[in-house]
């Protein structure tokens, strides 16, 4: 069971209050937890929309105002990018927010600074937060390092692993820091659940995998595939020489993958409109550690003559970089000396953890 379903089975007095949720709060059999919510005799006189709006319409950076939640008639209020004190204000009135996102489990996906500036607008207003849990699909690995406070930003949570690894219910209790106005009502941890596209450029389950590495090539002039069919699976730029690419990357023998030779036109975003040659990433076997795949592709597409947005891969990647750090001989080493800084945090915040892992 997630917790919206634990709650559904066991509803209790909230007061006044307000849901924070979009389209993949939903029960098992695809019921908005707004609509189950209240068939169970939970009160709701709100809802609040993060990042793509309440039905997952918007593209990135996008959050469509609702003025009615098409599903449950009840009033939206947007807070995509809203700082924590103009939350305080969202939060006016209420007695509890209860919060049903799912996540993908990357420090850059957005919903994770939404839950962040939530609680700690309900910590100011003195606002009972209850995080209804939901599995993480990236929860098998910490990667990445600990964002350093000068690349805080709406995309990097300050001392967060770039894969956190944990529920948003567990790192609602990170960020809480023994704050006694949360409860998290768990889920079961191992549970499959039909997957809902958080966002329109996650359409699957490979993609959710695959995301916390290819997410880097926006660091790039290259295109990481959005605006088609395979956003986060193909990347490329005009006239690039495919083959040599996918040679080059393949030579790497990156554990579980293979590059193929692949030519696309995106519909939006970079290179919009523009034949791009460059590869897809297939998956051979399940993933585990993704974040050397990432970075050996940008150190690739450096020798390929691609341009570097240094300023943006510093914000994705939490920590200050130079071009010349991407070499592939280098990215590897970084990738492991993060990976130990991620797994001291987890051991820091061990009192934080709702659900036994063993990632050795």
């Amino acid at each position: 069971m997630t917790g919206l379903e634990r709650l559904i089975a066991n509803p209790k007095p909230l007061g006044r209050a307000a849901l924070y949720t979009n389209h993949t709060g939903v029960t098992r059999d695809f019921v908005s937890a707004a609509v189950a919510l209240t068939r169970a005799g939970v009160k709701l006189e709100r809802l609040f929309a993060p990042e793509h709006g309440i039905d997952g319409s918007g593209k990135e950076g996008e959050a469509p105002e609702v003025a009615k939640d098409p599903a449950s008639g009840l009033p939206v209020v947007t807070l995509y990018d809203r700082t924590a004190s103009e939350v305080v204000v969202a939060l006016e009135g209420l007695d509890c927010v209860l919060f049903d996102i799912q996540s993908v489990g990357a420090r850059f996906y957005t919903y994770l600074a939404s839950l962040q500036r939530l609680l700690e607008a309900c910590k100011t207003a003195q606002v009972k937060l209850i995080v209804l849990d939901r599995p993480n699909p990236n929860g098998h690995r910490l990667e990445g390092a600990l964002l350093r406070p000068e690349f805080a930003s709406f995309v990097g949570v300050v001392g967060v692993p770039l894969r956190f690894a944990l529920t948003y219910g567990e790192m609602a209790r990170v960020f809480a820091q023994g704050w006694n106005g949360l409860e998290v009502i768990e889920c079961e941890i191992a549970q499959t659940l039909p997957w809902v596209a958080p966002s329109p450029n996650i359409p699957n389950l490979e993609t959710v995998a695959l995301y916390p590495a290819m997410c880097l090539v926006e660091g790039l002039n290259w295109s990481e595939g959005r605006g088609t069919a395979l956003p986060f699976q193909v990347f490329g730029f005009p006239d690039l020489d495919a083959h040599g690419l996918v040679s080059r990357l393949n030579s790497l023998a990156l554990p579980n993958v293979h590059f193929r030779a692949m030519y696309f036109t995106p519909t939006y975003q970079k290179n919009l409109g523009q034949l791009c040659a460059g590869a897809q990433i297939h998956v051979l076997k399940p993933l585990e550690d993704v974040l050397p795949i990432g970075l050996s592709i940008l150190a690739v597409a450096r020798e390929f003559g691609a341009t570097m947005k240094i300023a943006w891969l510093q914000k994705l990647l939490g920590v200050e970089l130079e071009e010349a750090d991407f070499t592939v001989e280098n990215v590897r080493n970084l990738a492991h000396v993060w990976k130990l800084e991620a797994m001291a945090w987890f051991e820091q915040n061990n009192t934080a953890i709702l659900y036994p892992r063993d990632f050795l």
